[in-house]
């Protein structure tokens, strides 16, 4: 949902208009790509490591993308 919305929204505001097809295109493949590995890395690691391991890591990838999110979070100005 929200990828499919925010990423040509965020590549017209942020990539010249000359390349932006070529661009989009680019940023697409990346994300195709990770949703056809995912699976079989999550399957490696349930068969390498159990359910166990591979449930904590998804919790582990989750809170670290919080934190990523909180942190470049927009900062509220403060006025001397």
């Amino acid at each position: 949902g929200i990828h499919t919305v925010l990423r040509p929204i965020l590549a017209a505001k942020l990539l010249p208009a000359a390349r932006l097809g070529r661009a989009i295109g680019r940023v697409a493949m990346f994300g195709l790509v990770m949703m056809a590995t995912a699976p079989a890395v999550a399957g490696f690691v349930r068969d390498s490591a159990g359910l166990s391991a591979l449930l904590w890591l998804l919790v582990t990838f989750n809170l670290c993308g919080l934190t990523i999110i909180w942190l470049l979070r927009p900062q509220p100005e403060v006025s001397p």
